[in-house]
């Protein structure tokens, strides 16, 4: 076994150790350099707790940077939220307020379909009870018309020399009254026939129509 020896330098019985008178005078000698000392570490531990102080400060100031950054991105997704809520409940909204007006559109072409099938068909029994009234009043009075030209013409035959200028006017106005009742005739057939027919869209001469009717007038009122 080994066992270690004592240290010849820090023994007690060691021969370098210091006299007391000289320990005096080193301590006198180091005596002026204990304030400036006592400065420094003053200093140092103040340097020391500043930086501690400003990277606190630092440390302090980046947690709340990072804080209000959350708290702005916290905002800003709730705001995003609730935009998108809204935007969403508005298009529910408007999906129940557009299906309310097809359905109501639906409703309204269903109602309208049937008042065109009803209208049509008050028209089309319109139209067969003018047709009918049409031909039986053409042939009610075509019969009387015949006869009044007949016997207007028969007059005028038998009554030439007796009747004189002014009982010839008089028999011509009877005959024209009775052509232009049979023109009336035929046109009230035509206009029945026509309201059967289909419409033909085309250009038509109102001048010349004003002009048949005012020469119309002027032979039935000469």
């Amino acid at each position: 076994m080994f066992v270690q020896g004592a240290d010849p330098v820090l023994s007690e019985n060691s021969s370098l150790a210091l006299p007391p008178p000289v320990i005096e005078r080193l301590l006198r000698e180091m005596e002026p350099l204990g304030e400036p000392v006592h400065d420094m570490s003053l200093q140092t531990v103040e340097f020391m707790a500043k930086a501690v102080s400003q990277r606190n400060s630092a440390a302090r100031e980046q947690v709340s940077i990072s804080i209000a950054l959350n708290i702005f991105q916290g905002l800003l997704t709730l705001a995003f939220a609730a935009l998108l809520i809204r935007k969403v409940r508005s298009l529910g909204k408007r999906s129940h307020e557009l299906g309310v007006a097809r359905d109501e559109i639906l409703r309204l072409n269903q109602g309208l379909e049937a008042r065109v099938r009803q209208r049509t068909a008050q028209l089309e029994a319109a139209n067969q009870e003018l047709g009918a009234f049409s031909y039986s009043v053409s042939h009610d009075l075509r019969a009387p018309l015949r006869s009044i030209d007949g016997f207007s013409h028969l007059l005028e035959r038998l009554l030439a020399e007796q009747a004189g200028e002014q009982g010839r006017h008089y028999l011509n106005r009877i005959r024209i009254g009775v052509r232009h009742m049979g023109e009336l005739i035929d046109g009230l057939l035509s206009l029945a026939q026509l309201s059967r027919d289909s419409l033909h869209i085309g250009p038509v001469d109102l001048a010349d129509i004003a002009r048949q009717l005012a020469q119309g007038c002027r032979e039935s009122e000469p």
